[in-house]
């Protein structure tokens, strides 16, 4: 069995997120650090990843921002405003 962690990261400052970008083959322009950092910013979205680690290097992962509805309750979606994600 393999020896795995699910952890809750910041991708826009962890630098494992990073470079778990820098090699995923489907990953794109709108997984980057500083797209979703500028998205943080400009919404005032809390921007956050869901990832599995495995040696100490993430494997697996999702960004995903924390959003209110116009009720005010909190919902998790899944790069907002972005064209195109695999």
């Amino acid at each position: 069995m393999s020896n795995f962690h699910i952890k809750k990261i910041n991708p826009v400052i962890d630098p494992k997120w990073k470079i778990f970008v820098s090699k995923h083959p489907e990953a794109g322009i709108f997984h980057q650090p500083e797209w979703l950092e500028l998205l943080q910013k400009q919404y005032a979205f809390k921007c956050f990843a869901l990832c599995i680690e495995k040696e100490n290097e993430i494997s697996d992962g999702i960004p995903f921002f924390e959003v209110r509805t116009i009720l005010f309750q909190k919902k998790w979606i899944c790069l907002p405003f972005s064209n195109y994600c695999s």
